[in-house]
């Protein structure tokens, strides 16, 4: 972390230098609760709040994301593909970028979140 110039693990994301260039590829991860009932926008949220720590540090696009998505054996699947589609959604329409995969689990709590990264020139990081 010292030598990118961050001030180690209070940063919002990993920077990770590839060999023999300038670049460097961001990598950011978030996961959280739902905080709306709707399954769209709550989707849409996720995928803002999982691509924004990429575009915080300068980065000007997001290469994809993968999606992580926990959901209550009960919860019915028209929950979970509508938060699907908004992630698809903002992702595709928003910021021009796509999903590129992703891990469901079972679980007690409804967790969305994933993880994204993009490239830069390591003297454009902010």
């Amino acid at each position: 972390m010292e030598k990118s110039g961050l001030k180690g693990f209070i940063e919002d994301a990993a920077i990770v230098p590839v060999p023999n260039t300038d670049m460097v590829q961001v990598k950011s991860i978030d996961i959280f609760t739902p905080i709306i009932d709707e399954p769209e926008i709550m989707g849409e949220i996720a995928a803002c709040n999982v691509t924004n720590d990429i575009f915080a540090m300068n980065v000007p696009e997001v290469s994809g994301m993968l999606v992580f998505l926990g959901i209550n054996k009960n919860t019915p699947m028209k929950i979970a593909e509508g938060i699907l589609r908004g992630i698809n959604r903002f992702m595709e329409q928003k910021i021009n970028s796509k999903v590129v995969g992703g891990h469901t689990i079972y679980s007690e709590w409804p967790l969305i979140g994933g993880e994204a990264s993009g490239f830069v020139n390591k003297n454009n990081l902010i």
